[in-house]
């Protein structure tokens, strides 16, 4: 996709090596949080006796990590919907476009 693109260099392997390892630890995370026997909620039992639920802490990592996969993508240009927004705020063809000023306001 990179080099299709004509935006790869031998400088990005280790970007594009870090992108690998964190998806597939990314699908290994999603494996594991949507296999059959896994639990949105685990019940616990406090020292004291008491029940209570927890989401279980699968759900939260694979939200952490998928943060990470993100920030890959962007960093090697390859999340195509960050490219979209910015060619839709560059190519707007007025100011009253109402989602072009949408996206101006919630631009980074």
């Amino acid at each position: 996709m990179l080099k299709n693109g004509g935006t790869y260099s031998r400088e990005l392997t280790y970007q594009v090596e870090t992108l690998a390892i964190d998806l597939l630890t990314y699908r290994k995370m999603y494996e594991e949080a949507f296999a059959p026997d896994s639990k949105v909620l685990i019940k616990e039992t406090s020292r004291e006796g008491h029940e209570r639920c927890r989401v279980n802490p699968i759900f939260e990592l694979l939200g952490k990590q998928s943060d990470v996969v993100r920030r890959d993508l962007k960093a090697l240009g390859m999340n195509k919907e960050l490219r979209w927004v910015n060619d839709a705020l560059e190519n707007s063809a007025n100011d009253d476009d109402p989602l072009a000023r949408l996206m101006a306001a919630n631009a980074e």
